[in-house]
């Protein structure tokens, strides 16, 4: 299964400790290669790959191959709202 998405998007208070990312934070990463692991749940197993990670305007874009079924069956139930 394909996925893609905003990962991170700019601006924005993005977890409980009220981060906000600023445009252009991953661009040092990107530049080296970095390729964060697909996991289920931020913290659960590896569920995929990322095929293409790029930074556009909102945020971190990405492109990746869901291959675990049990991830899967989260997406097509309504279960599962992001990775």
């Amino acid at each position: 299964m394909m996925i893609a998405g905003l990962a991170s998007c700019y601006g924005v208070v993005c977890n409980e400790d009220q981060h906000i990312i600023a445009s252009g934070a991953f661009t040092n990463l990107l530049k080296r290669g970095f390729s964060p692991k697909m996991l289920f749940g931020h913290e659960g197993p590896e569920i995929g790959r990322w095929i293409r990670i790029s930074e556009v305007d909102a945020g971190l874009f990405v492109v990746g191959e869901v291959d675990d079924r049990q991830a899967i069956e989260e997406v097509d139930s309504g279960r599962c709202q992001g990775f």
